[in-house]
């Protein structure tokens, strides 16, 4: 399960089934879209998809922890972990590609 942790409290975040999807899609939809974060507007309303994204999982497992709430509670210094969560949700959430594992090394051989 995805986790967040801001204001020195941790959070889980459910992984989406169809109907969380369904209420995330316009949220993430918006991100994929690319709002422009070159201007303070632009920053802000990115941050509100990416939040509004994962309070759809927040909110089935704490029902007061609205996108409301979380935003209320994020401060600038709290973006790489908003970032990091939205990945993980959409990860465990089949939404987008975990990346690919590493090929193990070649074992050296003496003398080469």
């Amino acid at each position: 399960m995805a986790g967040l942790t801001i204001a020195g409290r941790s959070f889980e975040i459910a992984p989406y089934k169809l109907g969380a999807l369904r209420r995330a899609a316009p949220h993430i939809d918006a991100i994929n879209a690319g709002a422009s974060i070159s201007t303070v507007e632009g920053m802000m309303e990115n941050i509100e998809h990416v939040i509004g994204v994962l309070a759809v999982g927040l909110t089935k497992i704490d029902p007061a922890m609205t996108a409301e709430t979380l935003l209320d509670m994020v401060g600038i210094d709290d973006m790489a972990a908003l970032s990091t969560a939205l990945t993980d949700v959409l990860q465990e959430s089949g939404l987008a590609p975990k990346g690919e594992a590493m090929a193990p090394s070649e074992p050296q051989t003496a003398g080469a």
